[in-house]
């Protein structure tokens, strides 16, 4: 006869998943559980996986204060030459990456904060408008770092992300309608911003269309995944997405072991960082 005193709910769930045999004797929570046995292995077994189990619960309490205090800290002043990832080496034009100025002591008519795809949007749009009307207005552009060393400079450069997911998300927010309006315009300005890098014969910036492919490995993901994919296929219809069950995604996708189902879209993408440098 074993008692071991004092052992929380879900350390004897964890004992009991691990031996089912001794599912029946186990008393939950705070009580005794007093296991019948005569194998001194089992015993052991379990007191090490209750040492285990305790030890793993302390690490990951540490850990999520770790992360809790290291989110709440300021982000402070940018650290002065930071490291630099391979796609922002070699820019096409690096005398503009690099060129830093005094603020300006005189007026600028648009101060634009940050040099990201954003920024370089608003300020192609200010000089394309200035051409138009004639009258030119001077535009300042604030960065911490070198040009496009934000947010932009670490993405993927993929124009379109999951557009059913994001749909999903706006429906419950601001509507249907809405929500089908806006992944319109956000397919609209992809298509734009290819037209524009055709036009201007950007070819630093590298715009091209590509495959993507989403994988689900549960039969849940999967059919979450593909009603939101039926939904928004139905409120823009002009999106173009082929569904794939398990069978059809296996022989596609052959070396992708244990997929239950899979999503293939057409997408744009870009180079952030030599976009930006272009434009």
């Amino acid at each position: 006869m074993v008692s071991i005193k004092r052992i929380t709910s879900y350390t004897l769930k964890c004992i009991s998943s691990l031996f089912p045999f001794l599912a029946d004797t186990c008393i939950y929570p705070t009580y005794l559980i007093r296991v019948n046995t005569t194998m001194g292995a089992i015993l052991s077994t379990s007191t090490n996986y209750v040492w285990s189990a305790g030890k793993a619960f302390r690490e990951l309490s540490t850990e999520n204060k770790a992360l809790l205090e290291h989110a709440s800290r300021s982000p402070g002043v940018p650290v002065i030459n930071p490291i630099r990832p391979y796609w922002m080496r070699n820019p096409p034009f690096p005398d503009l990456v690099n060129k830093f100025d005094r603020l300006p002591s005189n007026r600028a008519e648009h101060i634009i904060i940050g040099s990201g795809l954003t920024a370089a949007a608003v300020a192609f749009a200010l000089l394309q408008e200035s051409r138009r009307t004639g009258v030119y207005r001077r535009i300042l552009v604030l960065e911490a770092r070198s040009l496009c060393s934000g947010a932009t400079a670490r993405c993927n450069g993929r124009i379109l992300g999951s557009l059913h997911e994001t749909f999903d998300e706006l429906r419950r927010v601001i509507g249907l309608e809405r929500a089908a309006a806006l992944i319109e315009f956000q397919i609209a300005n992809a298509r734009a911003l290819s037209d524009v890098c055709r036009a201007k014969e950007w070819t630093y910036a590298d715009c091209h269309g590509v495959m993507t492919v989403e994988y689900y490995y549960t039969d849940k993901e999967r059919e979450s995944a593909f009603y939101k994919v039926k939904l928004l296929s139905k409120w823009v219809p002009e999106l173009n997405m082929t569904m794939l069950p398990e069978n059809l995604a296996k022989l596609r996708f052959p070396t992708k072991l244990g997929i239950k189902g899979a999503l293939v879209y057409r997408n744009i993408a870009i180079s952030p960082f030599r976009f930006v440098s272009e434009v």
